[in-house]
């Protein structure tokens, strides 16, 4: 159930909008340079587009000090947070309902008039330097006990920090809105709780790939229990990167309000507040252990050989507790396991193109250590006679059947060159012609059927049965 606030805690507004009881960041920033060691690569450089001048940034929030303010739970007893970075769009409804992160429902708090809407959050444009704002969101939270991921979790609690848009999705003006959180639970943890990241927003502000990843930090820590200060060199500020020395969650008390100059009386309680304490106090710090996990790869085999829906299945221990298992193709992540079988986790992947690719295989546990495999594959399709469930599977694109169970094979011409090969003869099957085993036969002309599909057409056979999947959210 969401805690009472008084009107405007921890509401920000952009060009006179306000939303009660929601935590806006107008303007949230990061490390100026890699010198801080907070930005990921290429996140330094500036990057400001041509054209309008840089979106101002106006604060309506009044930081009133709450009645009430939920006890913090010292050193996270519990298990460990997990933010789930999300680039690919989602729809969310804005309703009256607490904000689930799992089930895409947002309290209407976070819409503009605080009206309920459907809200559909395009994905982020492809000129950010997506790897390098993960890698500087996750070093952000490095010392605190949560896990960065971009995979989306097969169950929750979870925060979600959706990126994409600029604002007009949930009904502001678009162009002034860096990012706003639904933190159901301002001043506590909202376990489920959304932040929404603009990143349309941000491609006319200097140094914009910091600047964004400044505003996730920013909107997640909404999440997390913290409100604005004025620290110019903390997160939790308004100051720009491109005005600011560094950029953190710094352990020192600071005043509460956006920026040197326009204090607040706080929301959360006591006259000051400190970013990094209350991360600490909220979520705990991370375990400092060094051991790395084991990690056993079992699939893909040794060959290197898959089919474009391959499974990734390895055995993984930590003597401390392992976080997860994640898969990175051509060094682009493509899937996540955190609910293992025991000690073995399973990542499905769909549609690797046919070729050679890299794959890279990561055991994360708790601490943050990681044991890293990678081999060199080859995605193809099954050739003439391999056993099939699908013409999907096969580079003829035909699924048969014969005495012996379901092969691959292909269309022939029996008066054209020998496409089939040795081991095979090119003969009649109901009213088409296909390769099948020298003397095997193939007893597929009853029930032959055509289905239209992206490839070309694909004849099914018989007894052909459908790709089993197993999709990994």
């Amino acid at each position: 159930m969401a805690v009472p606030r008084p009107a405007d805690a921890g509401a920000d507004s952009v060009g006179g909008m306000t939303s009660p009881g929601i935590a806006v960041a107008a303007a949230t920033t990061l490390a100026a340079g890699l010198a801080a060691g907070l930005v990921g690569p290429g996140l330094a450089s500036a990057q400001v587009s041509t054209g309008a001048a840089p979106p101002q940034r106006v604060c309506g929030t009044s930081q009133i000090p709450r009645s009430f303010a939920p006890p913090p739970t010292f050193f996270a007893a519990g298990p460990q947070r997990v933010i789930y970075l999300n680039r690919h769009g989602a729809t969310f409804e804005i309703m009256g309902s607490t904000t689930d992160a799992t089930t895409n429902v947002v309290h209407r708090d976070v819409s503009a008039g605080r009206q309920s809407r459907t809200a559909v959050i395009p994905p982020i444009e492809s000129s950010f330097d997506w790897d390098g704002i993960v890698t500087c969101v996750t070093e952000h939270f490095r010392r605190f006990d949560v896990r960065v991921v971009e995979g989306e979790p097969e169950a929750g609690p979870y925060i979600e920090a959706i990126v994409g848009g600029d604002g007009t999705e949930l009904g502001y003006s678009g162009g002034g809105l860096f990012g706003i959180a639904a933190a159901d639970n301002f001043c506590g943890i909202t376990e489920r709780g959304v932040a929404f990241n603009f990143s349309t927003t941000h491609l006319n502000v200097p140094q914009r790939n910091a600047e964004l990843c400044a505003t996730i930090a920013h909107e997640v820590g909404h999440l997390l229990a913290l409100e604005h200060e004025v620290l110019a060199t903390d997160v939790m500020s308004y100051v720009l990167v491109a005005d600011s020395s560094s950029k953190a969650f710094v352990d020192q008390a600071s005043a509460c309000g956006t920026s040197p100059g326009q204090e607040r009386s706080c929301s959360c309680g006591g006259s000051t507040t400190n970013s990094a304490g209350r991360l600490t106090s909220y979520v705990g710090l991370k375990s400092t252990e060094t051991v790395a996990p084991s990690l056993t790869v079992h699939a893909p085999g040794s060959d290197g050989r898959v089919e474009p829906w391959f499974r990734v299945t390895v055995t993984a221990t930590d003597d401390e507790g392992l976080a997860d298992v994640l898969v990175y193709l051509d060094g682009q992540a493509v899937g996540v396991d955190a609910t293992p079988d025991g000690d073995r986790y399973e990542i499905v992947i769909e549609g690797a193109a046919i070729g050679g690719h890299h794959l890279a295989i990561v055991a994360r546990d708790l601490a943050g250590n990681l044991t890293r495999t990678e081999m060199d594959i080859t995605v193809s399709l099954r050739d003439n006679g391999a056993g099939c469930e699908s013409g999907a599977q096969c580079a003829g694109g035909i699924c048969a059947t014969n005495a012996d169970g379901n092969f691959c094979t292909q269309t022939c011409d029996p008066a054209g060159d020998d496409v089939c090969g040795g081991d095979f003869e090119c003969i009649r099957a109901g009213d088409i012609d296909v390769c099948a085993p020298v003397g095997g036969g193939c007893g597929c002309a009853a029930g032959a059927s055509r289905e239209n599909l992206a490839g070309g057409l694909l004849l099914a056979l018989a007894v052909v049965l459908g790709v089993r999947r197993r999709r990994r959210r």
